[in-house]
């Protein structure tokens, strides 16, 4: 395993002490809601997975958003995909990137064989020019925090992240009684809904 840390960013308001303890005070990654429902999550996974399997796509280079201080995620995209290599984590919150670093030394034998980049960084802005070319890009509880025109950027940035015929995959809360107009703002950044919470670049 081999972790690369990027923080080129740091805002003035990060480096406060009140804000470093929040990583410091023992309850970074001792439960997430991931403990309650994993077992449905990975069912779900393992339904996208056949979904790209069937458009084609063979997940090498994978990218998680707002991982958070956890490494379930990490877990749901290897269980689902045994070709992954590397999995870029990303998150906005430096505490939630230094929590799941933390905790994927300590479980580092489940990942024995993986390359991660953690980045700290704004998912409306990833610059692609710094990301190796995505099979995947996968994303919880990130969308349903914003409004439609930063879900619009959001949308963009990935599918600027993706290989031609990559694929985003969503458990956010658009799928639901939204699913109509979200299904048109991501075609309206490039990408092609090709089954449930499933959109691939067109």
């Amino acid at each position: 395993m081999r972790i690369t840390f990027h923080s080129p960013n740091l805002r003035h308001w990060e480096a406060q002490a009140t804000y470093k303890n929040q990583v410091l005070n023992g309850n970074v990654g001792a439960r997430s809601f991931y403990d309650d429902c994993y077992g449905s999550y990975a069912r779900q996974m393992d339904h996208a997975a056949t979904a790209v399997h069937n458009a084609g796509v063979t997940v090498g280079d994978a990218l998680i958003c707002g991982v958070g201080a956890s490494y379930e995620e990490v877990l749901l995209v290897q269980g689902s995909f045994p070709d992954v290599k590397r999995i870029q984590l990303v998150d906005w919150h430096l505490p939630n990137l230094i929590g799941a670093k933390k905790l994927l030394k300590i479980n580092q034998t489940l990942f024995k064989d993986l390359e991660f980049d953690l980045r700290h960084d704004d998912l409306r802005m990833l610059d692609a020019r710094t990301i190796p070319p995505l099979d995947f890009a996968f994303t919880n509880k990130v969308l349903d925090l914003f409004d439609e025109l930063n879900q619009w950027h959001i949308l963009k940035s990935l599918n600027g992240a993706l290989k031609p015929g990559g694929i985003l995959f969503s458990f956010d809360y658009p799928f639901g009684a939204h699913e109509p107009g979200f299904n048109e703002l991501a075609f309206s950044v490039g990408f092609d809904n090709i089954s449930p919470r499933l959109y691939r670049k067109i």
